[in-house]
């Protein structure tokens, strides 16, 4: 019986929502400020990438309709530097792979390690292999880590590979995850993902935030000394459904955030966080180190005119920001005839 051929390997990377608690998922500040959580959610919002057998690599972006072939004599371009230091680290064979994303670049969605992770499971795939999730998340870290040559967290590469509504408790053996899904309807209508259209990228602060903590600076330990703290009593409150509990918990974990570094207020942020519209109870900027996007905790009656305000102001509401299973692995083999079989 002739071996069936892979054809394509589909993947869906999505990216998440950091609700809380940012930062203290990478080690050894977990270690040091344990016992410590990170709260996330896993969005439709993320990557969409395809490999297909080839005599060598092609990367092609299909927003823009750009290949470039590694190794050619055109120098690379910036938007495929780090899939291809990714995947020229992995011992597959090439493949022709087309990317595309609904994550806004730099946002501070967890983008850069849902990429690194679906890269990484769709070229085993595709070349006919599996990597468990743990596995997939050291790998993936390791590689990032090694791209940008800073300390990352845990929580971008979990969020993606997992799915779901989790908080992710850091311990001796790496993480526990603990569902929280039987919350998300509850808090789903509480909250609008807001871009604020300025691409920030949280690598460098988070390092200089790590070396502070790290080098015993007062002030950035009691910050995150808060940052902990307040995260334990989100997690609390969720568990009461007492909203009123958690918006505080979100101000002040916020609050000692935006203490920590002064970028974390650049580019719309200190504006957004000083918004006093009827309805917006709380508003806590995506992405450790101070991303490009924002969540709007907001009374659901509200929403209507919050999100008409939003635009006024030249920002983007995200959507879809329903939560999301993990990464998603299609394969598809010759004598299927064209039927994808989910894999993952």
């Amino acid at each position: 019986m002739m071996a069936e051929k892979i054809l394509s390997v589909r993947i869906h990377a999505p990216a998440r929502i950091d609700l809380i608690g940012g930062t203290l998922d990478i080690w050894p500040l977990s270690a040091i400020l344990s016992p410590a959580q990170t709260i996330n959610l896993a969005i439709e919002i993320g990557h969409h990438l395809e490999f297909q057998p080839a005599d060598r690599w092609i990367l092609e972006d299909v927003s823009s309709h750009e290949k470039w072939l590694p190794g050619s004599t055109k120098a690379t371009p910036e938007r495929f530097k780090f899939p291809w230091f990714i995947l020229q680290h992995l011992p597959t064979p090439p493949f022709h792979v087309r990317l595309d994303s609904t994550i806004p670049r730099g946002s501070g969605l967890g983008g850069s390690s849902a990429l690194a992770a679906g890269l990484i499971a769709g070229a085993y795939a595709a070349a006919g292999h599996r990597l468990d999730r743990r596995r997939l998340v050291q790998l993936a870290q390791f590689l990032e880590t090694q791209f940008i040559r800073t300390p990352t967290g845990y929580q971008d590469y979990l969020a993606s590979i997992y799915g779901g509504f989790h908080a992710w408790e850091w311990n001796a053996y790496g993480w526990k995850p603990i569902k929280l899904n039987r919350y998300y309807r509850w808090i789903k209508n509480r909250f609008l993902v807001v871009y604020l259209g300025v691409s920030h990228f949280s690598g460098r602060p988070n390092w200089e935030i790590f070396r502070a903590f790290i080098d015993g600076d007062r002030h950035t330990t009691q910050c995150f000394i808060q940052i902990r703290d307040a995260t334990i009593k989100f997690m609390h409150a969720l568990r009461n459904r007492n909203e009123e509990a958690m918006i505080d918990a979100i101000r002040c974990e916020m609050k000692a955030r935006a203490a920590l570094h002064p970028s974390i207020l650049e580019h719309g942020v200190a504006e957004a966080l000083s918004l006093k519209w009827p309805g917006l109870k709380a508003v806590r900027v995506c992405g450790a180190g101070g991303g490009g996007s924002m969540v709007f905790w907001i009374d659901p009656a509200a929403r209507e005119a919050i999100t008409r305000a939003v635009k006024q102001k030249n920002w983007e509401i995200l959507e879809p920001v329903q939560k999301a299973g993990g990464l998603k692995i299609n394969v598809m083999k010759s004598p299927a005839r064209g039927a994808w079989n989910a894999t993952a």
